[in-house]
């Protein structure tokens, strides 16, 4: 994927700034003065300056651009030398004296070149004024340094005969020593003889052993007093302080820094604005790159709603390279399968608050289990969960994250907006639900999954197995063993918690069908219209809590849809047309039109963006009109009381047809006393709940407006199952009226 690449740094992950153009914390400006004030300082002594800040913080590019301006404003008599200890395994002492002794080297032969039999044995050994510093170095190193390998490494002039200066060995600088002091003295005089100024650059401290750190700190006391020379040291404060307390065994780090930096310049944090900014614009061009168009205005509303809120905990900027490197890494592989805003809240959260990140995969594999009706939380579990939130939400320090309403948006079944109102694992309603499976979203129990294990069915069922499901599907005499192999998933475990059947819908994503032909959409559409019925009550006998909108088969139906109608609409239509009137999945049906109409706002309802239409209004009412025709046949009345839930159905009819011809047909059914007991039997909607686990009730307020008089109604009801002895059906039905209170 090439743009892809334009995404990663060739330098790394968490490369450095290196040049102007790259820089977004505005770190030239304070480079361009640093500089400055550095090339401006005394020359008498030496200079020793301090960089700190956080790791992750910019200390290194903010360096880099330092070195860049001060090579553009410093004079031919300055010489930068960039040491790094934390990737060199020498001495520091001699990782810098080394090269200053070369560099003296190559300015005394420039200006003094030897003649004669010394220009023939100054090929082999050093000069008079280099040899005072390796000396110097020797002196001053907690260790013994092999020269003849740093001599060879550092001077171009003597590189070239390394074998011949075996001669100039350790034993032979021993016997000429002077003492450090004069050494020192003699160094200095050189330095202002030759006019040379050197500029020693050391960068990320804070990753030295304690034992590193103090040879440091060494190599600074070694050249304090040698004149013309700067240092500039790049560390976290915190962790050096406490290196040095360690190494040097002194009682306080922070006093002990101030005897050796002269000046400090603590890094600015960068604007929590900028940060956002950049995190947010990085992500919807990754999100671009990735899906070859920009976000949505809903997409993009999510993601700054994210970037805003949690993007505030943001402190440095390799935090959002950590964020956004992982995006890169995982989001191409599994876009199909997540809402990119939840996966950048949920890379946001790990980065700034790993905690709740980790509390965040706990609470939502809890809350499946309790959800889909497999169990309930042990005793003192959910106090648990509640006291571990209020700890972890304390943690950011901006307002808006650190609220449960807040996050709630994001994660379901949190309430409250305090400490002491706060609950957790509740109630969550099915059209709320249904919204964020079709979306994918963090709090699907279909996809939730996705977000943590960045993993998916994709890795189980391979490309040919759908190349057979089209296959089938195009063939309209293939339609039977089609339904045949799709029903049959419903009994067989995937590799995660659901069956292949959910795996299959999981799979079936915009990307996948796109390439696919009319027909072959066509012959998968036709399965759903006829079959989902079918599929959840198959659904039901497994699993008693099942519902059928968490499978995301509406979702996928839409996928295919759209696709038919970017190939050929005026057929799409006229197929819709014939599965509508004879569909044999009518209360699926239902529900799919129910969602059309409220589309366009036909039931009183605010009208959805036209992105997310999937028909035109003109369409939708001709689809409407037939099956609200199909819906008042007595045929399709003396089905309703098979099916076992009848409520969303109900609805549906309403909005499609009219209130009164639906009470018209409750009041045919409830006519009888069996029969207003079946009916209101099939008007329990299911509730889930941490403490008691799934549940029926029936839902006055949804319930009451089907009955001329509810209060009349409910009376009767209750007095025949106010007795002793009843049958299971009247517990059941007493039950669920009394879950209502």
């Amino acid at each position: 994927m090439p743009l892809l690449r334009q995404l990663w740094n060739p330098k790394g992950l968490d490369a450095a700034v290196e040049s102007a153009p790259d820089d977004r914390y505005g770190f030239k400006n304070i480079a361009d003065n640093i500089s400055r004030s550095i090339l401006s300082l005394p020359q008498e002594a030496s200079n020793v300056i301090g960089i700190e800040g956080a790791w992750g913080s910019g200390k290194t590019s903010l360096l880099n651009l330092i070195l860049k301006s001060l090579n553009q404003k410093k004079d031919g008599h300055t010489h930068i030398l960039h040491i790094s200890p934390w990737l060199s395994g020498s001495s520091p002492v001699a990782a810098l004296l080394l090269p200053v002794a070369t560099i003296i080297q190559q300015e005394t032969e420039k200006r003094h070149p030897p003649t004669g039999l010394k220009k023939l044995w100054r090929k082999h050994l050093l000069s008079p004024e280099a040899q005072k510093v390796i000396e110097y170095a020797q002196n001053t190193s907690s260790r013994v340094l092999p020269l003849v390998e740093y001599i060879g490494q550092f001077s171009r002039l003597v590189n070239w005969f390394a074998g011949g200066l075996k001669v100039f060995s350790e034993s032979r600088l021993s016997l000429d020593q002077k003492t450090t002091t004069k050494l020192r003295e003699d160094i200095a005089r050189q330095l202002v003889g030759l006019d040379l100024k050197f500029i020693v650059v050391m960068d990320d401290l804070d990753r030295l052993e304690p034992s590193q750190v103090a040879e440091v700190f060494r190599l600074v006391r070694a050249v304090v007093d040698l004149p013309r020379f700067t240092h500039i040291l790049c560390y976290d404060r915190h962790i050096i302080t406490h290196a040095v307390e360690h190494a040097l065994n002194v009682g306080d780090g922070n006093r002990y820094l101030q005897k050796i930096i002269q000046f400090s310049f603590k890094i600015p944090r960068p604007e929590s604005f900028d940060l956002r900014h950049e995190f947010r614009e990085r992500a919807e061009t990754l999100y671009q790159q990735i899906n070859n168009q920009p976000p949505d205005s809903e997409m993009a509303t999510a993601l700054a709603a994210v970037t805003d809120t949690y993007g505030a905990a943001l402190s440095t900027p390799r935090e959002i390279h950590q964020a956004i490197n992982t995006l890169i890494f995982l989001y191409p592989g599994m876009r199909d399968f997540v809402y990119f805003p939840d996966l950048c809240l949920l890379q946001l959260i790990r980065i700034t608050n790993p905690g709740l990140y980790d509390w965040t995969e706990h609470y939502l594999t809890e809350r499946a289990v309790v959800e889909t009706g497999q169990g309930g939380l042990a005793e003192g579990e959910k106090e648990v969960f509640q006291q571990e939130l209020i700890t972890l939400t304390k943690m950011f320090r901006a307002s808006k994250a650190s609220s449960f309403t807040t996050l709630a948006k994001w994660i379901p079944g949190i309430s409250g907006h305090d400490d002491k109102d706060l609950s957790l694992f509740e109630r969550v309603s099915e059209d709320f639900s249904h919204i964020k499976t079709t979306g994918k979203r963090l709090s699907s129990l279909t996809h939730w999954r996705y977000y943590f294990a960045f993993s998916s069915p994709q890795n189980v069922l391979p490309p040919e197995f759908f190349d057979q499901l089209f296959m089938l599907a195009g063939i309209p005499e293939k339609q039977q063993q089609l339904s045949e192999d799709m029903l049959s998933q419903i009994n067989s475990k995937g590799i995660m918690t659901g069956t292949w059947f959910e795996h299959i819908l999981s799979r079936l994503t915009a990307s996948l069908i796109q390439d696919r032909h009319f027909d072959e959409c066509a012959g998968l559409v036709c399965f759903f219209f006829n079959y989902t019925d079918t599929v959840s009550a198959r659904f039901r006998t497994r699993n008693t809590w099942f519902s059928l909108r968490e499978t995301g088969i509406n979702q996928v139906v839409r996928h295919l849809l759209k696709h038919m109608l970017d190939i050929d609409e005026v057929r799409t239509i006229a197929l819709l047309d014939t599965l509508v009137t004879n569909g044999v999945s009518p209360f699926w049906i239902a529900d799919f039109m129910r969602e059309l109409i409220w589309e366009h706002g036909l039931a009183q309802n605010a009208v959805s963006p036209l992105s997310e239409r999937l028909l035109s209004r003109e369409n939708t009412e001709q689809l409407r009109d037939r099956f609200a025709d199909r819906m008042n046949q007595q045929e399709m009345r003396s089905q309703l009381l098979s099916h076992q839930s009848l409520l969303r159905y109900l609805y549906a009819w309403k909005e499609m047809s009219a209130m009164e011809t639906v009470k018209e047909w409750v009041r045919e059914v409830s006519s009888s006393e069996q029969g207003l007991f079946d009916l209101l039997m099939r008007l329990r909607t299911t509730v889930f709940s941490s403490d008691r686990g799934a549940y029926l009730q029936i839902n006055r307020e949804q319930v009451s407006p089907f009955f001329d008089d509810w209060l009349s109604v409910e009376q009767k009801v209750r007095a025949k199952i106010s007795g002793n002895e009843l049958t299971p059906e009247m517990q059941e039905l007493k039950s669920a009226m009394d879950n209502d209170d």
